[in-house]
């Protein structure tokens, strides 16, 4: 599918505010150096977005989506998760991303903000999950779909802190391994 030049525009600032918010944080970032790096202008930018906080709040939210993958409905119960972990791990290979999504969540003055941003992914994310997980049969399907979350916290975590000692492809594989065990045929 070929993309809007609304798409791209959009695009091109979250991609900006992305690499403006890691090097600089969100406070010492402004509307007009995103749209001087972007190449936008000012007035594009308030057109698409009413605020930065509303930049911010898209960006931790695209990037949290991209970890979650596809929430395909249809899919085998097993199935489901096993996507999820496999759009999880293609996700992780962006550190940037990841790196910003952490740096600014323990910056002070946006804490709030991105807690509520986060805290509306991990319901979405815990409702589905201990659904998928009550259709395996789970004896509790809430512990296993927080342990889930857990478990992709501590990856991503790892991962931008230890990544090359924490190897997450294998915590990964290792997860998946156990649910197939404990959950296929």
């Amino acid at each position: 599918m070929q993309n809007t030049e609304r798409e791209i525009s959009i695009k091109k600032i979250l991609d900006t505010a992305l690499v403006l918010f890691a090097d600089k944080g969100f406070n010492r970032t402004t509307t007009d150096e995103i749209a001087r790096k972007a190449r936008v202008s000012k007035g594009l930018i308030y057109f698409y977005f009413s605020s930065k906080e509303e930049i911010l709040t898209r960006l931790i939210e695209h990037i949290f989506d991209e970890g979650g993958g596809e929430m395909a409905d249809g899919a085998e119960p097993l199935e489901f998760i096993e996507q999820l972990l496999e759009s999880f791990r293609t996700a992780l290979k962006d550190m940037t991303r990841w790196k910003v999504a952490t740096s600014v969540l323990f910056q002070n003055q946006n804490r709030e903000a991105v807690r509520l941003i986060l805290k509306n992914k991990y319901v979405q994310y815990y409702s589905i999950l201990k659904d998928q997980f009550a259709l395996l049969g789970s004896s509790e399907p809430e512990m296993d779909a927080k342990e889930l979350l857990a478990i992709m916290d501590g990856v991503a975590l790892h991962s931008i802190f230890a990544g090359d000692v924490f190897k997450p492809e294998a915590v990964l594989d290792f997860t998946l391994k156990r649910y197939r065990k404990q959950f296929g045929p």
